[in-house]
């Protein structure tokens, strides 16, 4: 009986063993189902303004973004919508969007460094409850699923 019980550990031991948790992070799961309102970030390595961040919060209907099944649409300021595709890798946490609209954000300068983020984002980081777009130039967005 005390050899049958020995095997059966190491059987249950050897199998737990092959069995591998992925670190992968589930693209559904943190970008899909929910709006994701920007609250905060760096341009150019330049924390947002207090001034800045009160804009973001200033009118509900604005500075936000919706992610679905490869497609997006967003707004930034009460005039600039944007929308198009987008993927990402959650095993490398890589990202891509592709704006498809013409944007004209020449009314505000907090608006048009961010969607040069947007246009140039090449990874992400977070989860379903807090999501940072990154772009290569040391600027990055805050967002939160809730506002």
């Amino acid at each position: 009986m005390k050899s049958y019980l020995v095997i059966v550990i190491i059987l249950l031991s050897s199998v737990l063993s092959l069995v591998a948790c992925s670190s992968d992070d589930d693209i559904d799961d943190i970008f899909i189902g929910k709006t994701w309102f920007m609250s905060g970030g760096k341009l150019n390595g330049t924390d947002f303004t207090k001034e800045q961040v009160s804009s973001l919060y200033a009118n509900k209907d604005t500075y936000w973004i919706v992610f679905s099944k490869g497609t997006f649409s967003g707004k930034l300021s009460t005039n600039t919508s944007f929308n198009g595709t987008w993927e990402a890798d959650g095993k490398h946490r890589t990202m891509k969007m592709n704006v498809t609209n013409s944007v004209n954000c020449e009314e505000s300068v907090l608006d048009a460094n961010m969607f040069r983020v947007i246009k140039n984002v090449s990874r992400y980081s977070g989860d379903a409850n807090i999501l940072e777009i990154f772009s290569d130039d040391n600027s990055y967005i805050n967002m939160g699923s809730i506002r």
